[in-house]
């Protein structure tokens, strides 16, 4: 996991970044970054889970995750099971 800080994170909006692919990550962590979003970066959702598990779980305002290769019951059970491990 990779975390994006600054002196003034704390007054910007977290998002947690869930992507696979190696070469749109860095495109989106760049962009999201110039609009002034603190970033919380993943590769993949056990990664994900495994984060919102550990103790060093941070608020995030928005999950932004690509599931346009999962079948639709996949992406529903992926976001459920983020949301449970939130809590």
């Amino acid at each position: 996991m990779h975390e994006i800080n600054s002196p003034t994170e704390h007054f910007r909006p977290t998002i947690f970044l869930v992507e696979e692919d190696n070469n749109a990550r860095p495109c989106l962590t760049r962009n999201l970054r110039i609009f002034g979003f603190r970033l919380l970066v993943v590769a993949d959702v056990e990664d994900a889970v495994e984060w919102l598990a550990g103790d060093t779980y941070i608020h995030a305002d928005l999950l932004l995750i690509d599931l346009v290769d999962k079948p639709p019951q996949d992406a529903l059970a992926i976001g459920r099971r983020l949301r449970a491990q939130a809590g």
